[in-house]
């Protein structure tokens, strides 16, 4: 996917089988419009692939209409990779969104945070 809109409209207008992996890949390269188009067509998205290739490729306004679409914001694979890459406006989202309860409480998750706190890129935003 390439960001080709009128290609997205025409294959969903056929009636073409989108799954996950089209969503995946529109939110891993920044494809606002396609990611909407999709999840307005019914894509499901069964996992955090797609939220976590956001996170890391600091798509920030796709980060925010995953969240609003349900994606499991307790998805440490997010956190880690939005830490990891600098990106703090992310981190800060999905912060506010919840994901730090995803990681209280559970033992190797507190660990990765307090791990990732003094990495590169992680800007000291996790405790």
């Amino acid at each position: 996917m390439n960001g080709h809109d009128s290609i997205v409209e025409r294959l969903l207008a056929a009636g073409a089988n989108v799954k996950e992996s089209a969503l995946y890949e529109a939110c891993k390269n920044g494809h606002g419009s396609i990611v909407e188009r999709l999840l307005a067509a019914g894509v499901k998205v069964k996992n955090s692939s797609a939220l976590h290739a956001a996170c890391r490729n600091g798509h920030d306004s796709i980060v925010e209409r995953l969240l609003a679409a349900g994606v499991n914001v307790n998805e440490r694979g997010a956190l880690r990779a939005a830490s990891e890459n600098g990106r703090d406006s992310i981190v800060e989202c999905l912060l506010a969104a919840g994901v730090h309860k995803g990681i209280a409480g559970n033992e190797k998750a507190d660990e990765w945070a307090k791990e990732a706190a003094g990495q590169p890129g992680s800007h000291g935003l996790l405790p």
